[in-house]
């Protein structure tokens, strides 16, 4: 059995690059280390949710995680799909997504999973 923390560090991030996010967080449990590397989180996010208000601000945000931003991300979009108001409520108030109409039409426009009729819901409000 070949242990992950053996490898030179630069190599191991690569190793861990290919999962996806529910495999990384039981990775973390072995290679806690380098699977919470910030690095690899932001490209998750990005890649699973190609816009939020965050990625404009998140320098500004002292002790920002985005393996933190990927979790709440995954929370707004459950809750979102079973009340788009309190999906939004969610997303303002955690500071991800801001109430600007054009961030708002590039969230419902690129962010997969969501619930067609909550946003249609939403929109027609």
């Amino acid at each position: 059995i070949f242990d992950l923390t053996e490898l030179p560090p630069e190599l191991g991030l690569a190793v861990l690059s290919y999962l996806n996010p529910t495999d990384l967080y039981l990775a973390s449990c072995v290679w806690r280390d380098l699977a919470m590397d910030e690095v690899l989180w932001r490209g998750l996010c990005r890649v699973s949710w190609p816009f939020c208000s965050a990625y404009q601000t998140w320098q500004t945000v002292p002790d920002f995680s985005f393996r933190i931003l990927f979790l709440r991300l995954d929370e707004a979009r459950l809750t979102f799909n079973s009340d788009a108001f309190e999906g939004i409520r969610y997303l303002q108030e955690n500071q991800i997504l801001s109430d600007n109409p054009h961030h708002l039409a590039m969230y419902f426009h690129v962010t997969p999973g969501l619930d067609p009729v909550q946003k249609r819901r939403f929109l027609e409000s």
